[in-house]
């Protein structure tokens, strides 16, 4: 288990965007045909048309193919009373995989970014307190992360490896 503290400070004198996005890649041997990811996905968002073909299939990893474009899918994660709420990507024929466990009040965005495409085969999960969709996107909806002066923000969030069937 690896845990993560990051300790961010305003040391300015005006409140300041605060956009923070953890992106996570995984690939070969852990990314293989079948690979899964788990994700207590409430709803699931394609960011564009492209992506809304494969919206169904989101979780599975297919074999390479040539010339694909990526895929990206926003995720509506559940979680406990507390915030708490994971991804994990498994790979049940080596009994291996990797769970990362965050907290959805200090991030509240969760996206995959997939690249099936031969020769850039790998996943990306990215727990987020901001939408892949930019700046823009939340000033216009008056939710853009701030971080007030002389603030200190801790966010903490951590990766497990799953080692084995039962795990």
């Amino acid at each position: 288990r690896i845990e993560i503290c990051d300790k961010i400070i305003n040391e300015g004198f005006r409140q300041e965007p605060m956009m923070l996005m953890y992106h996570c890649n995984f690939g070969y041997p852990l990314l293989q045909e079948g690979t899964e990811l788990v994700l207590p996905t409430k709803k699931v968002t394609p960011r564009e048309k492209w992506s809304a073909n494969y919206v169904e299939e989101y979780c599975r990893m297919p074999a390479p193919m040539d010339n694909m474009q990526e895929q990206v899918f926003l995720h509506d994660l559940a979680s406990d009373e507390q915030g708490n709420t994971f991804a994990a990507i498994v790979n049940r024929e080596l009994q291996l995989g990797v769970r990362i466990e965050f907290n959805v009040k200090q991030l509240p965005w969760f996206m995959e970014w997939k690249s099936i495409s031969s020769g850039d085969y790998v996943v990306g999960l990215e727990p987020s307190n901001s939408c892949v969709y930019g700046r823009t996107y939340h000033e216009k909806r008056g939710n853009l992360h701030m971080i007030h002066p002389q603030e200190e923000q801790v966010v903490c969030w951590s990766f497990t490896i799953l080692d084995g069937a039962s795990q």
